[in-house]
């Protein structure tokens, strides 16, 4: 999980929100996934 990246020295590309694409694929993209993730894997509070 989280290991997709994207490379592309020739483009100067950016996101609607203006970020660098290479930056926003290889970081931002991760971060997001892996917050929305996160409650999914939390263990169980308590089993009764």
């Amino acid at each position: 999980m989280l290991n997709a990246g994207l490379s592309r020295a020739d483009v100067d590309a950016r996101t609607r929100d203006g970020f660098e694409l290479t930056f926003a694929v290889n970081h931002l993209a991760h971060y997001l996934l892996a917050r929305l993730l996160a409650p999914s894997s939390r263990p169980a509070a308590a089993w009764s």
